[in-house]
């Protein structure tokens, strides 16, 4: 699996999004076939990537719309929204034990400590590791 760097950002700050190559498939096809037909405004370029049938940049509203129509469609009950889906992509690779440092890079913190408020998750996790390794949880001390 190959991974392509994507840059993006919010408020003018620039991050750099791990990309796979599925991804990268659809988002090429997006940009070559797709997006060039929703770019109406008077030649004017649109820094936006994601775009409206109207050619506006979709805002969050737009987004959450969008995933609440998903979820109902795919019948999943549990709420969605777009700051769960960024939430979603700091704790998963998380619970696979990848280092804090490279997780504080996929939501742009700009602290580690920031990215601290993701770790609450994964104590489930370190309590399951602890009974199933730890000799006092195994009962094999002085064995």
């Amino acid at each position: 699996m190959g991974l392509y760097p994507v840059w993006c950002g919010k408020g003018g700050k620039p991050r750099v999004v791990p990309l796979g190559e599925v991804a990268a498939l659809y988002l090429d096809n997006y940009l070559r076939w797709c997006r060039p037909g929703l770019c109406r405004q008077g030649g004017r370029p649109i820094r936006a990537l994601w775009l409206t049938m109207l050619g506006k940049p979709m805002g969050y509203y737009t987004v959450r719309a969008r995933l609440r129509q998903y979820r109902e469609a795919l019948g999943i009950e549990k709420r969605l929204t777009p700051h769960g889906l960024r939430h979603a992509c700091a704790t998963h690779p998380l619970e696979c034990h990848a280092e804090m440092r490279h997780i504080q890079e996929l939501p742009g913190h700009a602290s580690v400590a920031t990215t601290q408020i993701y770790t609450h998750v994964e104590v489930g996790h370190l309590k399951e590791t602890l009974q199933r390794c730890h000799p006092r949880e195994r009962g094999t001390i002085g064995e």
